[in-house]
């Protein structure tokens, strides 16, 4: 892996775990097991720049994830599946790791404009994806906006209270329900 590639995945994790604020750019060296130096040889804006940066490639990396579970025939299964990956990841960090857009946001969105545009571009971009699917299964648009804000917002909720819960039964609940309120019939 690159320098870059490298400094940015380390701070994709370090957002997950503890947020923009308590990450600094000594953790961010360590992380990446670079010098000093290639931080601002890279990234000249500093940690900003890193973050943005993190925050583009974490959410084409959970677009992606996205992508292949809207991918199934059944919109119900294909929610469920979105909901479930989301459950997986947490399970598979024991709990530690959130959304490093969604912990970013929280944070910052009041008071640092650059990362608050990064985060709203994210949103964006798996908003997008939910609802371009949801259209797709035969919902009209207006309710497609209305089923992907639903949806983004109670998978970030359940994510959170999943995580403070060290527990996925939030995100299970979920997975289960959505399905059953998404409107009867929209197979495409």
């Amino acid at each position: 892996m690159k320098t870059r590639e490298r400094i940015i995945m380390s701070m994709i994790h370090l957002l997950e775990v503890q947020g923009y604020s308590a990450t600094g750019l000594a953790e961010i060296n360590a992380a990446s097991q670079t010098p000093k130096g290639s931080l601002y040889f890279h990234f000249p804006g500093g940690k900003v720049e890193i973050a943005q940066a993190a925050i583009r490639v974490a959410a084409e990396r959970t677009a992606q994830k996205l992508k292949t579970a809207l991918a199934h025939r059944d919109l119900g299964v294909a929610i469920a599946a979105y909901v479930g990956m989301v459950a997986e990841d947490l399970r598979a960090s024991e709990f530690c790791r959130g959304c490093p857009v969604a912990n970013v946001a929280a944070e910052l969105a009041a008071s640092q404009e650059d990362l608050r545009q990064a985060c709203e571009q994210a949103y964006f971009l798996w908003f997008g994806l939910l609802e371009q699917r949801l259209a797709q299964a035969g919902i009209v648009s207006s309710q497609a906006k209305v089923w992907a804000n639903l949806i983004l917002s109670a998978v970030e909720g359940a994510l959170l209270l999943s995580r403070t819960y060290r527990s996925t039964e939030p995100l299970d609940l979920l997975a289960r329900q959505l399905p059953e309120i998404l409107p009867v019939g929209v197979n495409p």
